[in-house]
């Protein structure tokens, strides 16, 4: 439908014949979604624990700094590295 529509934006697509209630509803019951939630359930134990980040007091870490920083490549490099 998507490329249908950017290809003519005035065509007409045909009426959903479905409600977001519907939807929800299928969502919900979708048993291979239980199956992951149970998968990733039974694995919190064995996964690793979250990266221990600094503890920065809001406001006191100073102002943002955005460094951009860039490299070329030679063509003969390039080449080598798409091939």
């Amino acid at each position: 439908e998507w490329a249908e529509l950017y290809a003519d934006p005035e065509c007409e697509l045909p009426a959903i014949d479905v409600s977001f209630r519907d939807y929800c509803l299928a969502v919900e019951a979708a048993p291979e979604d239980e199956a992951a939630r149970d998968y990733w359930l039974g694995r919190l134990d064995s996964l690793p624990p979250a990266p221990e980040l600094p503890a920065v007091a809001r406001g006191t870490a100073g102002p943002t700094r955005f460094v951009r920083r860039t490299h070329e490549v030679s063509g003969e490099r390039w080449g080598r590295l798409k091939r």
